[in-house]
């Protein structure tokens, strides 16, 4: 993720390759569905916490990914692989030669960007005090995910019908509705982007 003691090619080497080869099998042999765990921060999300800079708040599926780390590029790359898979169902006609896969049926990937987990052991601690100051851990360390809810949501990926959703290739974002702190959103915003400050594309309350 990001933390290890490798050299960041090495990590985005082994994050790309690995996830690429399952969605190239899965699609050979036309499974019905791949759960992609991807992360926040192909969307920007970043461990230095001075870097992180969104266009809008809050973030959505709309957002495009802005990643400042190789962690964070090899999620994104992962997500446009399994989007490049899926083009491959529109044409039925394999290629002489072709080494590229086509889906028969059309093997479907769901893409889940999810921000730092918080451990079940953990869960009786929120929400934090806020730090004093704003720029300590960042932006990333707003918002979290208990990790009950990691697993349910990719269990639930599963197996949610196709015709509910708008494409073969979907991506969600799966975060807390809070923050993990007991400050309002709007004060840790202000205190954090003191000059240009993201554009709010709802209102923040709590």
């Amino acid at each position: 993720i990001g933390l290890e003691d490798i050299p960041g090619l090495e990590l985005f080497n082994q994050n790309v390759l690995g996830s690429c080869t399952i969605f190239e099998a899965a699609a050979r042999y036309n499974l019905r569905r791949v759960v992609f765990s991807s992360s926040l921060f192909a969307m920007g999300y970043s461990h230095d916490p001075l870097t992180f800079k969104p266009q809008y708040l809050p973030l959505d599926e709309q957002t495009l990914p802005i990643p400042l780390e190789h962690y964070g590029l090899s999620k994104a790359v992962g997500e446009e692989y399994a989007t490049m898979l899926t083009r491959a169902v529109s044409s039925k006609i394999q290629e002489p030669g072709s080494k590229r896969p086509r889906l028969a049926q059309g093997t479907s990937f769901l893409s889940l960007r999810f921000s730092n987990i918080v451990k079940h052991e953990h869960w009786a601690e929120l929400p934090m005090g806020a730090p004093e100051d704003a720029c300590v851990g960042g932006a990333l360390m707003w918002c979290y995910t208990h990790e009950h809810d990691i697993v349910d949501a990719h269990l639930l990926a599963l197996d949610v019908p196709q015709e509910r959703l708008s494409s073969k290739c979907e991506t969600f974002l799966l975060v807390a509705d809070d923050t993990r702190f007991d400050k309002p959103t709007m004060e840790l915003i202000k205190a954090y982007w003191v000059e240009s400050r993201p554009l709010l594309a709802r209102p923040l309350p709590g």
